[in-house]
């Protein structure tokens, strides 16, 4: 009688062995989801905050030339001022510090080639004037080197705009229109 009480707990104690086993990969598998939904959950987070980055960092230069058009036509002036020259330095180098930001965004996989690509096309676009074509030449070396590398790239493919071209270039996007 003795022999079969052992032999019953053994069974018992194998039987709750299995069932821990179970409920322990089951909540192995729980886990994995939730910490897959959670990872999902922050990839978004970190999506969406490099997208009020961009949106703030875009609202900010295009508030700055809506507030001081100056700062946009320095662009087009034959000649400037020691203050000119500082505000269109300051105006480029807080508008590249932003593109550079988006470019590290890319790197990192917070941003999409394609996303990354518009950015940099409109970038492009007022580096193709001469006088910032100039400023950014000097200044590249202050970035990373691989932003300064995918910049230039995409300038190859720019026409150089001369001083006095760009405002007429934006007035022309108006003209026929009520």
């Amino acid at each position: 009688m003795v022999d079969s009480v052992k032999r019953v707990k053994t069974v018992d104690w194998s039987k709750w062995s299995a069932i821990a086993e179970i409920f322990g990969a089951i909540a192995i598998v729980v886990t994995l989801l939730y910490l897959a939904i959670q990872t999902q959950q922050n990839t978004q987070a970190i999506e969406a905050s490099a997208a009020r980055d961009v949106a703030r960092d875009e609202g900010a230069a295009i508030s700055a030339i809506v507030a001081d058009p100056e700062i946009f036509l320095l662009f087009d002036r034959h000649e400037l001022t020691e203050a000119d020259a500082v505000k269109l330095h300051g105006f480029l180098s807080v508008f590249t510090r932003a593109q550079e930001n988006y470019w590290t965004q890319y790197g990192l996989g917070v941003i999409e080639e394609g996303r990354l690509l518009r950015y940099q096309r409109s970038f492009s676009m007022m580096l193709s004037n001469e006088r910032a074509r100039n400023w950014w030449n000097v200044q590249k070396v202050a970035f990373d080197p691989g932003f300064a590398e995918r910049i230039d790239s995409i300038l190859r493919e720019q026409p150089l705009r001369p001083v006095g071209t760009m405002g007429p270039a934006l007035i022309g996007l108006f003209e026929g229109q009520p």
